[in-house]
């Protein structure tokens, strides 16, 4: 028995119905920072910290008050303190044994910090998962009831029948809301705690979009890199779409798509070089499918205001400006400028 103890892996103490120690085995020394002659004769209460006093005085109490010889705590973590102060967390078996007609305990005791630490690990990792999966889930039923939106804004007028440029449209937003989708997905696989996307990303992968039915037009992208929310980048996504998408449709030329911060607010710009709006035009009265989306977006999603114009020089502009979130404004503050080179011509950032 002597020879068992001695060699096992988990530390091993025997202690008196008064709680001090009688033996203290080879593992239990390396465990503890004790030597056995330390030890021996002290109360066990010089193993734990001060908070678990009262669990081992529990412990020690249900054997005196039960006479019942079993094992209690087993699979239960306590925190023990070794010689230095520092403390770790360990599993402690107890048993009740007679010697020599006296009440004797034994106690195994096993360091489980590194289980412990695994454990922790996994259950931050089961709740940035849940965290993720609840964000999915109220990322994905936003845009399907914008994408409900938009098919009741197509069929409002139209009757038993929808054009087809109108279903081409509402394709070009699903696959604008997919695009932008996929980013916020690939942003949650590197920070599962990101509740953020880059407006240059987003703006870029719009353009990339775009620019297979741009028919040869140039599209200008330049500004600010901004940092939004995912509801505001899924809302300035649909808005940059319908705009681009109209002024490649209405004008000519080369299609500018700015975005800059003001302070605690955002601008985006698109232009072209057309003949700009009708004089007659007046956005609340003459404004169709696409320029009511992008109304209900603006003023709705994003907070903000749309504001419609032609270009003293020719060309019409809609400027969309919206307020940003604080979170927002202070992690986007050390973002670096998204313009390119003035020497870059039509090769400037994002241009087809």
């Amino acid at each position: 028995m002597r020879a068992i103890v001695a060699t096992a892996v988990d530390g091993i103490i025997t202690i008196d119905e008064r709680g001090r120690i009688e033996t203290f085995n080879a593992a239990a020394e390396r465990l503890f920072g004790y030597g056995a002659e330390e030890v021996i004769g002290q109360n066990v209460r010089l193993l734990m910290p001060e908070p678990d006093h009262s669990l081992h005085d529990q412990y020690l109490r249900s054997y005196l008050e039960t006479g019942v010889a079993r094992i209690i705590g087993t699979g239960r973590e306590v925190v023990g303190r070794r010689k230095d102060g520092t403390t770790f967390p360990m599993e402690l078996a107890v048993s009740e044994f007679r010697l020599r007609g006296r009440r004797m305990f034994a106690g195994i005791v096993r360091d489980v910090t590194e289980s412990h630490e695994a454990r922790t690990q996994i259950e931050a990792l089961n709740a940035r998962l849940q965290r993720a999966m609840t964000e999915t889930h109220h990322r994905v039923k936003n845009n399907l009831q914008i994408i409900a939106a938009m098919v009741d804004m197509c069929t409002l007028d139209a009757g038993e029948t929808v054009p087809t440029a109108e279903v081409r449209r509402l394709g070009e937003h699903v696959r604008t809301l997919a695009a932008v989708h996929e980013l916020l997905t690939q942003r949650s696989t590197r920070d599962p705690d990101a509740r953020t996307v880059s407006a240059r990303e987003i703006l870029e992968r719009l353009v990339s979009l775009v620019r297979s039915g741009a028919q040869g037009r140039v599209i200008r992208l330049e500004g600010d890199d901004l940092v939004l929310t995912s509801q505001q980048g899924t809302s300035l996504a649909l808005v940059a779409n319908e705009l681009i998408s109209n002024a490649l449709k209405h004008g000519s030329g080369v299609v500018e798509l700015r975005l800059q911060r003001q302070d605690a607010w955002a601008l985006l710009t698109v232009s072209d070089q057309g003949r700009g709006f009708p004089r007659e035009f007046h956005p609340s009265v003459s404004a169709k499918t696409g320029l009511e989306l992008v109304n209900t977006l603006s003023r709705l999603d994003l907070g903000g205001t749309v504001r419609c114009e032609n270009l003293p020089g020719g060309g019409a502009v809609v400027q969309v400006e919206m307020p940003l979130a604080e979170a927002c404004l202070e992690e986007g503050s050390s973002l670096r400028r998204l313009a390119a080179p003035e020497a870059a011509g039509d090769q400037n950032w994002g241009a087809s």
